[in-house]
This record gives structure tokens, C-alpha cells and sequence, in this order.
């Protein structure tokens, strides 16, 4: 991570990188690492382990055009803010439906009022425009981070928040052991080659020192891994919370809002016309309550009816007897048939 900081002219004491706007990308991916030669020695296996990560510097010259002539705002609402940076920041873990990944978010500094805080904060998150929200990729409260790709996921397949948990795992877990393969395969493949497998023999274990290579570690090893576990109720809490939001809730009046906004960017344009449709509230028409009496039962009344159905029992059971009767003559009749074509 540092190393591409460094790159991205983001690390202090750096140079700074020519117009970065035009040729910069705010996720870094790591580096592939079967294609790293290390020359003598064996594959390391910390270029197996590392994540992606996400670069929230909102400050920063590599998202001018995303800021424009915006003023940053002060967390601490000053009437004269002077945002500028005030160190690296920090990473923060985001668990997503392909494993995890990292945000780096800077550690800001208003001139004005002399206070820090971080990017990645809540509070001053929610006084940016939405398009600064839009742009990241996960929903960050104070003290947990969950990527938009789950929610949409929770969403769309209507799962409850223990079995989304349990896939976001099972997900994690075998990126774990798919990375732990490559590098086992990629460290045997050296060794063959320096063993004479592949018809020529490589000087390779003559000029190190260990011929020994290192263990991958476990998945929640801090210094290797470092995975991490989601529980049911973290997606349910963050689901309910997130819920809430504007950003989040497509209700009628997001809808209509979207609908608006994309018809005031295409008005006036020959080749593009989206109407605005204003929709209004879904009709509900529940059946109508079943009619009281409009005299109610007496007990006369009621003895009449159940008079009515005890002289209806007697001619259904002589019906059921009668039908009893003649199946059982049919299947006397289809006996003797039987018997007398056998003889």
C-alpha cells in the first residue's frame, strides 16, 4: 500500500504526479502474484495475502474533477473552512461478495479551526453532496464498514441476514484457500524447476540461504491474512440502519427526484427526452366486510335448522348403504368371471 502511495504521488514527501486527474483510477488492485520474479529466492507468500484497496482522499488533486470549485466543508461547521490534508489516514477493512477489501480514507485538518478528523467519518460524509456518497463503495457508520454490493445481494435475493452472513464467509474463506494454493503450486513450481522436472536444472537453491520455504499462516493471522468473520447480526444491524437512508431507500420520492434530475440534464436535447412520470400512491381495494344480519337469530329459528339437518342424515345414509351394495355386487360378479374363465 505504501509502495503505491508513493506512486500516486499521496505519500508525504513524495513527488507529486503530472495531472493525475486524467489517468488515475481510485481503486489499486495488488499485483498478480505468480508473475513476481523474486530471482533466487522462493515466492513470498505476502504477495499472496494482500487485498485491494479504495483511495477516499477527497482533498487530494486525484479528485479535482469530482470536487470542481466545491469548498470542502469543516466537520466542525466553520463559516471560513480551509480543509487541507493532514497525514495518511487510515485503512478500513470492508467486507464485499468477493472477499475483502480496503478503504484508505486521509486524516484531514481545517486551518480555520486547527481540528483533525478523518474522511471517512459520518458526520462530515453527510455534509457532502451526494455525489462524493455515490462514489464510495461501501456504507460506513462509526464503528463498522459493510460493502453496497452486500445489500444490493440481501436485497435482490431476499435472504435472511444469518444466511447472508454465512455466504459472505463461505465466500471469504475460500478466497483464503484458493490464495493459499496458488502459492504452494507457485513454490512447487520452482522447485521442480530447480530439481531438473522440466529437463533443465536452475541454480536457484545454490544462491540462497534457506531452501526452506515459509508457512502461509492461518486466516486470522494479523500479519498474513488478516481475515475477518460477519455475523447475522452485523448485517442486521447495518441493514436496519442503512435502511433509513435517502441513499438507500428507493421510495417514490427518490424515484420521482431521479426522474427529475435526469430530465433537467437532458432538457432541451434533440436525441433525448425522458418524461417525467409522476406516480402516485398504489390503489388498495380490500373486498368489502361481509353484511351483519339484519335481524339476528332466534332460538326458534335455530331449532328449525337443525331439525332440517337430522332429516337429511337418514336419505344420506341409506344413498352411502345402497352405493356399498352395489360395489360390493360388482366385485362378487367380477370374482365369478374370473373364476370361470380359469376353469
Amino acid at each position: 500500500m505504501k509502495t503505491e502511495l508513493k506512486d500516486l504521488g499521496l505519500w508525504p514527501g513524495s513527488r507529486a504526479v503530472r495531472n493525475p486527474g486524467n489517468t488515475i483510477s481510485l481503486w489499486r488492485l495488488p499485483p498478480q502474484p505468480e508473475l513476481i520474479n523474486t530471482v533466487a529466492e522462493l515466492p513470498s507468500p505476502n504477495f499472496f495475502q494482500l487485498h485491494p484497496f479504495f483511495i477516499w482522499k477527497p482533498e487530494s488533486d486525484i479528485m479535482a474533477r469530482l470536487r470542481n470549485n466545491y469548498i470542502l466543508p469543516c466537520l466542525h461547521s466553520c463559516p471560513h473552512p480551509q480543509v487541507v490534508s493532514a497525514g495518511v489516514g487510515r485503512p478500513r477493512v470492508i467486507v464485499g461478495t468477493s472477499g475483502q477489501y480496503y478503504i484508505l480514507s486521509s486524516r484531514l485538518c481545517c486551518k480555520a479551526c486547527r481540528r483533525n478528523w478523518f474522511a471517512d467519518s459520518p458526520r462530515w460524509l453527510e455534509k457532502l453532496p451526494k455525489r462524493f456518497f455515490n462514489l464510495l463503495p461501501a456504507f460506513l457508520t462509526y464503528k463498522k464498514a459493510i460493502c453496497k454490493s452486500v445489500m444490493d445481494e440481501l436485497r435482490r435475493i431476499g435472504k435472511s441476514p444469518n444466511d447472508m452472513a454465512n455466504q459472505v464467509n463461505e465466500v471469504m474463506h475460500l478466497k483464503y484457500e484458493r490464495a493459499h494454493l496458488a502459492y504452494l503450486q507457485t513454490t512447487e513450481s520452482v522447485m521442480n524447476a530447480e530439481a531438473g522436472v522440466y529437463g533443465q536444472r536452475t541454480i536457484g537453491q545454490f544462491l540462497r540461504k534457506e531452501n526452506q520455504s515459509r508457512a502461509f499462516g492461518l486466516y486470522e493471522d494479523p500479519n498474513g491474512w488478516c481475515g475477518v468473520s460477519v455475523s447475522s447480526y452485523y448485517v442486521k444491524h447495518l441493514a436496519k440502519l442503512i435502511n433509513t437512508k435517502s441513499s438507500f431507500n428507493t421510495s417514490q420520492e427518490t424515484l420521482l427526484l431521479t426522474q427529475q434530475l435526469w430530465h433537467s440534464l437532458t432538457e432541451g436535447s434533440e436525441t433525448v427526452s425522458v418524461p417525467v412520470v409522476t406516480m402516485g400512491p398504489a390503489i388498495n381495494n380490500p373486498p368489502p366486510p361481509a353484511s351483519a344480519l339484519s335481524t339476528p337469530l332466534s332460538q326458534e329459528s335455530i331449532d328449525k335448522i337443525v331439525e332440517g339437518i337430522m332429516e337429511q342424515l337418514p336419505a344420506a345414509a341409506t344413498t352411502a348403504a345402497a352405493a356399498t351394495a352395489e360395489e360390493k355386487a360388482d366385485k362378487d360378479l367380477s370374482c365369478l368371471w374370473t373364476a370361470q374363465v380359469s376353469i
